[in-house]
Parts: C-alpha cells; structure tokens; sequence
C-alpha cells in the first residue's frame, strides 16, 4: 500500500496539507497533534460556506413538567475579516424577539468577540459583558459562550490534551489557557475519524461534569464539511435536557449585511 492509499478518504477527497499531516499519522504509529485536529475540524465546517440560515426548533425537558417547545432562526457568516452569528427566537410568544449577536474578528479568538443581546421588553439590543458569558440563554441549555462557539474553536486560546486516539476517533481535552475567560474548566471533544465532532464534555471550574453535549445525527458532505442535524445536551447539574433539531438549512442564501446589525436585532 502506497503512503497516498494509506490516507484516510476524508485527506484523499479534501486533498488539505493538515489533513494530510494530522490523520495520515496514525498509520504511521503516531499520535496527532490534538490542536491541529480542532483546527482541522472546523476548516472542514467552514468549507464553501458564506452565509448559513437555519429554522431550528428546540425543546427543553425537566422531570415532571410540561416541555417548552420554542422555535428560531440562525444566521451565520463567515468571512476573511470576521465571523458573525445571529440567533432570533420565533416561538413561544413570551420569547418572540429575543435575539443574539456575535460579532468576532478575524483571529481575534474570545477577546476579539462582541455579544449583542435584545430581550423582548428592551428597546434596543445592549452589548454584554464577558462575565455573563456563562449564563443560559433562551430558557435552553446552551450559554453565551456556547453560541459564541457556533463560530467555530478559537484555537489559540486553549491548551490541547490527547487523552485517547483509536480507529473511531479521537477524544481531546481543551482548558482554556490563562487570562481567557470560560464558565468551563475544561471540555472533553469526541471527533469522528472524519473530523466532525461528535460529543463535547463540559466541566465546570471545579472539576465537576456539568453536562455533556452529543450529535447523534451528523451530516457529511463531499468535501468533508459536516454539520448535526440534531444536538442533545444533558445538564446533569441542573437536571435538565434540551434537544434541538434543525428543521431547515440552507448555505449562501441572500441576507443582507443589516442582518448582522446590533440595530436589527430584534426585528423579524
């Protein structure tokens, strides 16, 4: 077997110089470089993207009570001068006008991120400070910092840990190195052998598991680009599960700049 026919199909198909670099090398009895893999994960959901729409419904579940059904929109855009992402509740009523909106520059990790948010009773959208980045958002089990993330791992602001590398694929530990700012102490990242990521661990600054978040539909394209079709996020310390399932999504659509305007936010 040739070193080309060695390679994973994923490294044959994108033909990327990381793929090649960081899959490749398990056949050759080495471990990966586990932030390279990251890197090259999100690479890969980026790819031939521009612009992203998706109709997303969301229901939240607690032990003894009635689930919260809720609906939204989410647009993302990525570009070489930054990244941004809006969130825009449809459903319940009491949630109608509830927006969200990250703006990042282009390597700008976390410290470069802006957050807009627009409650239902407020005149206008107010930038957020990074200390309330760890709180919920939406009533869901997804918090600031995680919609920020809906932008993709800004690589540089972690430190990474290969914790196990197997034909299935790996498990990486990523801790946020000092001075960034996380409501996590750590999370543990489940990839796919095509580089989708799977399941993420989150531990809460004392160590503690405090919900574990799976992907158990993912979609591949050709390219290698990979997207969940449904996200489930156990809560283990709030005792609380919240499932979302993407209705529709469609790439590139025509959105105007003016969707990603603080001034916007807010507005159907």
């Amino acid at each position: 077997m040739t070193p080309r026919q060695a390679l994973h199909p994923l490294c044959r198909r994108a033909g990327s110089l990381l793929c090649l670099s960081g899959l490749a090398s398990l056949a050759w009895g080495t471990t990966p470089d586990p932030a390279q893999l990251i890197a090259q994960s999100w690479s890969l959901y980026r790819s031939g993207v521009q612009t992203e729409v998706e109709q997303i419904r969301v229901r939240v579940e607690r032990p003894q009570r009635q689930a919260e059904l809720k609906s939204l929109l989410r647009w993302t855009r990525f570009s070489s001068e930054g990244d941004k992402v809006r969130v825009q509740f449809t459903e319940p009523a009491l949630d109608k006008g509830l927006g969200l909106l990250v703006l990042r520059q282009s390597k700008g990790g976390s410290t470069g991120a802006q957050m807009w948010l627009r409650m239902p009773s407020w005149p206008q959208a107010r930038r957020l400070s990074g200390d309330r980045e760890s709180r919920y958002f939406g009533g869901t089990d997804l918090t600031f910092e995680d919609n920020r993330q809906l932008l993709g791992e800004a690589v540089a602001d972690f430190d990474y840990q290969m914790l196990s590398a197997e034909p299935n694929g790996w498990r990486i530990e990523a801790r946020p190195k000092p001075g960034v700012l996380s409501g996590y102490g750590k999370r543990v990242i489940q990839l796919t052998p095509a580089l989708a990521v799977e399941r993420i661990e989150y531990h809460d600054t004392q160590g503690r598991l405090l919900k574990v978040q799976r992907h158990p539909q993912l979609q591949l394209d050709g390219s290698g680009r990979w997207r969940p079709l449904q996200v489930v996020i156990e809560n283990l310390q709030e005792d609380r599960r919240t499932v979302i399932e993407i209705g529709q999504r469609q790439f590139d659509p025509a959105t105007g700049p003016s969707r990603f305007n603080p001034e916007d936010l807010g507005n159907d």
